[in-house]
């Protein structure tokens, strides 16, 4: 396979296992609510991949995470009061009922931020979740860990929700991430806190639902995971019909011997 085509098969791998973050394979996990693919880079592959399955909301310029989500939110109807943020890269094996109890928590609790957080057992590469003595909470970039944080195991999923208003009006003063020059949604966490909003993290009950997905050969085990995860539901499926079926054939024997027992007494 040429560089190009191999290209092209991971960018059709990304987008399967987005498909599922999103649920764009089909039907929404989360009825009721609306989708939308923010994106600038490669947004031509993105909306031919999806197609009408989803509605769309272009990054002009590529100026971070929380911009993305900016961007997205100013697109949506004005009755949306709430946004799930995910990101398509290191969500693909959310359940719709972690999705659906994650939402109804931030919704419940009237913060304007809520975190999904995961624990791991390698999070090397990663930032952290820093919890102070005094409640405060903040999202530590790997660059900036001190000895004693790198022992911390609580992550950052990425994935958000806010008070849409909150976030509109927000997020023109957020100030850019310092070594990158863009807008993170970590930052978005910090400026609740500083303003003394109500926030929360709210835990993963399943940690294995989180895989992050930032080089091609993490790609490749992710997908390789998705293959097992549908291989595993197929073969749930295949076992249930059988007991079903063997069941039913286990009724009407039990029904013709009754039938049959009825006779002989008759």
């Amino acid at each position: 396979m040429g560089v190009k085509n191999a290209g092209v098969a991971k960018l059709v791998d990304a987008f399967a296992l987005g498909a599922n973050a999103f649920g764009c394979g089909g039907s929404s996990p989360l009825p009721g609510t609306r989708r939308k693919l923010t994106g600038g880079f490669q947004r031509e592959s993105v909306i031919s991949y999806f197609g009408t399955r989803c509605t769309y909301a272009e990054q002009l310029e590529q100026r971070g995470t929380a911009h993305a989500a900016y961007v997205g939110m100013k697109e949506l109807p004005a009755h949306a009061k709430h946004v799930l943020v995910v990101q398509g890269d290191d969500s693909a094996f959310y359940t719709a009922d972690t999705l659906k109890s994650f939402i109804e928590g931030h919704v419940q609790s009237n913060a304007v931020l809520s975190l999904l957080t995961a624990t791991v057992e390698n999070p090397e590469q990663l930032g952290r979740i820093v919890r102070h003595s005094n409640g405060d909470i903040e999202i530590i970039e790997k660059e900036y860990l001190t000895d004693e944080q790198k022992l911390i195991h609580e992550i950052s999923t990425g994935t958000f929700c806010f008070n849409r208003d909150w976030y509109e009006k927000m997020f023109p003063s957020m100030p850019q991430l310092r070594k990158l020059g863009e807008f993170g949604l970590p930052t978005a966490l910090a400026m609740a806190r500083n303003q003394k909003e109500k926030y929360q993290l709210i835990p993963l009950e399943d940690n294995n639902e989180w895989f992050g997905i930032n080089t091609p050969e993490q790609l490749t085990q992710a997908v390789d995971k998705k293959r097992e995860k549908v291989s595993l539901v197929r073969k749930k499926t295949k076992t249930s019909t059988l007991r079903v079926a063997g069941l039913k054939l286990l009724i009407s024997f039990v029904c013709l011997n009754l039938v049959t027992f009825l006779k002989s007494i008759v």
